[in-house]
């Protein structure tokens, strides 16, 4: 698989063309790293330390952590929210 886009590839794209493109590429990357970061694991998992890391722990990325999406709403939010719609 070729690593880029030739200019007049990227000039004959649409915006949604060169967001899919953007997109299938990061999700490449990302694979690889989660590759990169499992082959360097089992080498650790092989030493001889007696307390170990989880994965995440050992290695972490930044989509590993998960969004705070805060408290839930109240039943008086989620009646005054749905309001707004009615």
């Amino acid at each position: 698989m070729r690593a880029g886009l030739k200019p007049s590839e990227i000039e004959d794209m649409t915006w949604r063309d060169f967001s899919l493109f953007v997109h299938a590429y990061e999700l490449r990357e990302r694979g690889e790293w989660e590759r990169t970061r499992l082959l360097v694991y089992m080498q650790y998992m092989a030493t001889p330390e007696k307390t170990k890391k989880s994965i995440t722990k050992f290695m972490p990325f930044h989509w590993d952590k998960k969004e705070d999406r805060g408290a839930p709403l109240t039943e008086q939010e989620l009646q005054n929210a749905l309001k707004l719609f009615s």
